[in-house]
Parts: structure tokens; C-alpha cells; sequence
């Protein structure tokens, strides 16, 4: 439904209610917020498009005009998930890309568009959405271990070592 913006969640009885009193039941409620780019960018000539997307290559990163402009995480208009996930590996291609260009060679790594999402389905139940520009790689079933993995593990992995920049793996 388009302009819908969620004002309450009745799980148990499945129905979300909008702002203006409208309903909609669901079997799985999955809400996003609308996002787009900065102003900036739809102001500075050639550097956005028309949503304030940063415009550039989505595998190697680099603006399409200006070659001093590389992009990652949700400022690139490339169609990968804006996601933690998305950006590391993004950071890792894009240094591997500085370097080379540093060392006087061609680059060689590629962005695949590899985006990594959990979904928690239940308590005590998740599953890893993964896929790239070409296929879902993921395996759709949930279990406790993606679960606690998620809760447990890499919440404190991204926040006190990714984030931070201390691992990049």
C-alpha cells in the first residue's frame, strides 16, 4: 500500500494500522523506512541521480565521471543492500583498489554485490539473507544457532570491532 506509515503493531492479532486509522494484516510484517541520498549530492552538478545517489560503478566503485571519487556504503547508487555487511566487504574491495593504484598496478578486486542480512523470524530462530548481484546464496531455514549468532556474537563483533575499524576480515 503506497503512503503507509505504521503507527502501531498488533502481533498477536497480525494487523498493522497506518497514521490515518487504515489496516492491513500480515502473515510477516517487514517494515522499512524510506531513505535517499543527501542533498548535497542532488545539488552538486554530476556527482548524484535525481535521489541523491552517488552514481558509480558497482563493482569497482569509482564514480562514472570523476575518476578521484570512489563510493561505498549508502551513498552508492549500485543495487546492493545498504547493510553493515555490504559496506565492509565494499571497504575491502575499495582498499585493495587504492592499493593497487598506489603500487602502479591494475587493480584486480571486484564488488559482487555480496549483501548479508538477519532476519529473526521468531525468538530463538534467524536466518542469513544472503545474495549478490546475480543469485540468493543463502539457505532459507532458520534455526537457534544463526540466531544466537546474531543476538550473541555479531552485534558485539560490529559494533566494538567493525565499526571502530579494528577487523576487517
Amino acid at each position: 500500500m503506497r503512503d503507509f506509515i505504521p503507527a502501531t503493531v498488533d502481533g498477536e492479532g497480525a494487523v498493522c494500522t497506518d497514521m490515518l486509522g487504515r489496516e492491513i494484516g500480515f502473515d510477516l510484517l517487514a517494515v522499512v523506512p524510506s531513505h535517499g541520498g543527501e542533498d548535497i549530492i542532488n545539488t552538486s552538478s554530476g556527482l548524484g541521480d535525481p535521489s541523491g545517489w552517488v552514481l558509480c560503478n558497482r563493482t569497482t566503485l569509482e564514480h562514472r565521471e570523476f575518476d578521484n571519487i570512489s563510493v561505498v556504503g549508502d551513498a552508492a547508487n549500485f543495487p546492493a543492500g545498504k547493510t553493515a555487511s555490504a559496506a565492509r566487504k565494499q571497504a575491502h574491495v575499495l582498499a585493495d583498489r587504492i592499493a593497487s593504484h598506489i603500487l602502479g598496478i591494475v587493480p584486480r578486486e571486484e564488488y559482487d554485490g555480496t549483501t548479508i542480512c538477519p532476519i529473526l523470524t521468531d525468538f530463538g530462530k534467524a536466518f542469513f539473507a544472503e545474495f549478490n548481484y546475480e543469485k540468493s546464496i543463502s539457505d532459507p531455514r532458520d534455526t537457534f544457532a544463526k540466531w544466537y549468532l546474531h543476538v550473541h556474537l555479531l552485534k558485539r563483533l560490529y559494533w566494538h570491532y567493525i565499526l571502530p575499524g579494528r577487523f576487517f576480515g
